[in-house]
């Protein structure tokens, strides 16, 4: 992965972050959320445009994965929960889930299963294996992060 293609994809990002901001996030369903986040050396609020890799209707639990392993983003999100999450129509406080790699191994082998050609142009895009072997893919899920995020009961 080149230094130019995360730019890139920050930069889309950036632009997407718009589409919030003027209030059509919504135009997006339950495939992009926005994460708020505290910096956890800056004490700076940050919002992070994420790709959601899977949304349950009934709990309204959306998973996102650090395709960088431990980003910023994620980092801030372990050392202090998330402020906010904005999805489709919702936005909320909410709790967070970290998920281990046997967990992020069985979302990656559903996500390449029902969407081929995003899993491909992924896997592609990064320089991961396709098709991966079980072997090659529980590597590469051990050096993913991945959160699930849902509205807090409280």
């Amino acid at each position: 992965m080149t230094a130019g293609w995360k730019r890139t994809v920050a930069a889309a990002g950036g632009g997407l972050q718009l589409l919030w901001r003027i209030r059509l996030g919504w135009l997006t369903g339950h495939g992009l959320l926005v994460l708020t986040h505290v910096g956890r050396h800056t004490g700076k609020q940050y919002r992070t445009v994420l790709y959601v890799q899977r949304y349950d209707d009934r709990s309204r639990e959306a998973t996102v994965i650090s395709v960088w392993g431990d980003s910023q983003w994620f980092r801030n999100i372990s050392a202090k929960p998330a402020a906010k999450v904005e999805i489709g129509l919702q936005r909320y406080a909410p709790k967070q889930r970290f998920l281990n790699a046997e967990e992020i191994v069985e979302l990656e082998k559903r996500f390449r299963a029902r969407h081929r050609i995003i899993a491909w142009g992924q896997a592609k895009l990064m320089g991961w294996p396709w098709p991966a072997t079980e072997e090659q893919l529980r590597n590469l899920c051990e050096a993913l992060r991945a959160v699930a995020f849902a509205p807090s009961t409280r």
